[in-house]
Protein backbone atom coordinates (compact mmCIF):
# COMPACT_ATOMS: atom_id res chain seq x y z
CA UNK A 1 0.00 0.00 0.00
CA UNK A 2 1.11 3.61 -0.81
CA UNK A 3 0.31 6.31 1.30
CA UNK A 4 2.99 9.00 -0.19
CA UNK A 5 3.90 12.22 1.82
CA UNK A 6 6.61 14.79 0.50
CA UNK A 7 8.08 17.53 2.22
CA UNK A 8 11.02 19.69 1.31
CA UNK A 9 12.89 21.99 3.68
CA UNK A 10 11.22 20.89 6.90
CA UNK A 11 13.13 21.04 9.65
CA UNK A 12 10.34 18.76 12.15
CA UNK A 13 6.81 17.21 11.34
CA UNK A 14 4.63 14.65 12.45
CA UNK A 15 2.16 12.81 10.31
CA UNK A 16 -0.25 10.46 11.21
CA UNK A 17 -1.23 7.83 8.61
CA UNK A 18 -3.95 5.69 8.48
CA UNK A 19 -4.26 2.55 6.03
CA UNK A 20 -6.90 2.09 3.72
CA UNK A 21 -6.08 -2.03 3.28
CA UNK A 22 -4.81 -4.79 4.98
CA UNK A 23 -0.88 -5.71 3.56
CA UNK A 24 2.49 -4.31 3.77
CA UNK A 25 3.15 -0.68 4.37
CA UNK A 26 6.51 0.74 3.21
CA UNK A 27 8.64 3.60 4.46
CA UNK A 28 11.18 5.23 2.24
CA UNK A 29 13.13 8.22 3.39
CA UNK A 30 15.10 10.37 0.95
CA UNK A 31 18.02 12.74 1.38
CA UNK A 32 18.71 14.00 -2.05
CA UNK A 33 17.90 17.51 -1.05
CA UNK A 34 21.13 18.31 1.13
CA UNK A 35 23.94 15.52 1.92
CA UNK A 36 25.78 17.79 3.75
CA UNK A 37 23.39 17.89 6.62
CA UNK A 38 22.71 14.92 9.23
CA UNK A 39 18.80 13.75 9.57
CA UNK A 40 17.46 12.48 12.69
CA UNK A 41 14.14 10.36 11.63
CA UNK A 42 11.74 9.00 14.63
CA UNK A 43 9.60 6.56 13.64
CA UNK A 44 6.20 4.96 15.95
CA UNK A 45 3.96 2.82 14.32
CA UNK A 46 1.34 2.35 16.08
CA UNK A 47 -1.72 0.09 15.88
CA UNK A 48 -5.23 0.46 16.90
CA UNK A 49 -7.42 -1.77 18.13
CA UNK A 50 -5.48 -5.61 18.19
CA UNK A 51 -6.54 -7.98 20.53
CA UNK A 52 -7.06 -11.51 21.61
CA UNK A 53 -10.90 -12.48 20.55
CA UNK A 54 -10.73 -14.29 23.64
CA UNK A 55 -9.68 -11.88 26.24
CA UNK A 56 -11.60 -11.70 29.06
CA UNK A 57 -14.25 -14.21 28.29
CA UNK A 58 -16.80 -14.97 30.81
CA UNK A 59 -19.43 -17.86 31.25
CA UNK A 60 -22.04 -16.02 33.51
CA UNK A 61 -25.81 -15.32 31.68
CA UNK A 62 -26.47 -11.60 31.48
CA UNK A 63 -22.94 -10.30 32.48
CA UNK A 64 -21.45 -10.16 28.81
CA UNK A 65 -23.06 -6.97 28.05
CA UNK A 66 -21.88 -5.18 30.67
CA UNK A 67 -18.67 -6.50 30.44
CA UNK A 68 -18.63 -5.85 26.66
CA UNK A 69 -19.26 -2.05 27.72
CA UNK A 70 -15.99 -1.72 30.31
CA UNK A 71 -14.39 -3.88 27.85
CA UNK A 72 -14.50 -1.26 25.01
CA UNK A 73 -13.68 1.63 27.56
CA UNK A 74 -10.90 -0.32 28.87
CA UNK A 75 -9.76 -0.40 25.13
CA UNK A 76 -10.41 3.00 24.02
CA UNK A 77 -8.48 4.29 27.32
CA UNK A 78 -5.86 2.28 26.55
CA UNK A 79 -5.75 3.44 23.03
CA UNK A 80 -5.71 7.23 24.19
CA UNK A 81 -2.78 6.43 26.95
CA UNK A 82 -0.71 4.63 23.87
CA UNK A 83 -1.02 7.91 22.21
CA UNK A 84 -0.71 10.35 24.51
CA UNK A 85 2.71 7.84 25.28
CA UNK A 86 3.40 8.36 21.59
CA UNK A 87 3.39 12.20 21.32
CA UNK A 88 5.70 12.32 24.96
CA UNK A 89 7.70 10.15 22.66
CA UNK A 90 8.32 12.35 20.11
CA UNK A 91 8.47 15.26 22.38
CA UNK A 92 11.43 13.82 23.69
CA UNK A 93 13.05 13.26 20.67
CA UNK A 94 12.88 16.87 19.37
CA UNK A 95 13.65 18.26 23.07
CA UNK A 96 16.93 15.92 22.56
CA UNK A 97 17.50 17.43 18.94
CA UNK A 98 16.96 20.93 19.90
CA UNK A 99 19.20 20.62 23.02
CA UNK A 100 21.69 19.14 21.13
CA UNK A 101 21.22 22.20 18.65
CA UNK A 102 21.75 24.52 21.53
CA UNK A 103 24.40 23.22 22.90
CA UNK A 104 26.46 22.95 19.88
CA UNK A 105 25.22 26.54 19.25
CA UNK A 106 26.83 27.93 22.83
CA UNK A 107 29.70 25.90 22.40
CA UNK A 108 30.61 28.19 19.25
CA UNK A 109 29.55 31.09 20.57
CA UNK A 110 32.15 30.75 23.32
CA UNK A 111 35.11 29.76 21.48
CA UNK A 112 34.19 32.57 18.90
CA UNK A 113 34.07 35.35 21.78
CA UNK A 114 37.24 33.84 23.34
CA UNK A 115 38.74 34.68 19.81
CA UNK A 116 37.28 37.58 19.80
CA UNK A 117 38.54 38.73 23.35
CA UNK A 118 41.95 37.41 22.41
CA UNK A 119 42.22 39.48 19.62
CA UNK A 120 40.73 42.67 21.18
CA UNK A 121 43.44 41.96 24.06
CA UNK A 122 46.19 42.39 21.31
CA UNK A 123 45.15 44.92 19.31
CA UNK A 124 44.93 47.16 22.63
CA UNK A 125 48.50 45.72 24.07
CA UNK A 126 50.08 46.78 20.53
CA UNK A 127 48.08 50.25 20.52
CA UNK A 128 49.39 50.91 23.74
CA UNK A 129 52.91 50.12 23.37
CA UNK A 130 52.76 52.25 19.59
CA UNK A 131 51.37 55.11 21.72
CA UNK A 132 53.55 54.97 24.79
CA UNK A 133 56.60 54.66 21.82
CA UNK A 134 55.05 58.14 19.88
CA UNK A 135 55.67 59.77 23.77
CA UNK A 136 59.02 58.39 24.72
CA UNK A 137 61.38 59.97 22.62
CA UNK A 138 64.58 60.43 23.68
CA UNK A 139 65.74 63.16 22.42
CA UNK A 140 65.58 66.42 24.44
CA UNK A 141 65.18 69.58 23.86
CA UNK A 142 67.82 72.43 24.98
CA UNK A 143 66.87 75.63 25.26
Amino acid sequence: TALPISEQRESDGMHELTAKEDGDITFCFGNTFSHLTDKVIFIDIGVDRIYDENWGQIQNDGVDEEFASVENVTWVLRNHLESIQRVQEYIRAREARHRNLAELNNERVQFWSILSLLIVTVTAAIQTYAVKKLFMDDRTIKA
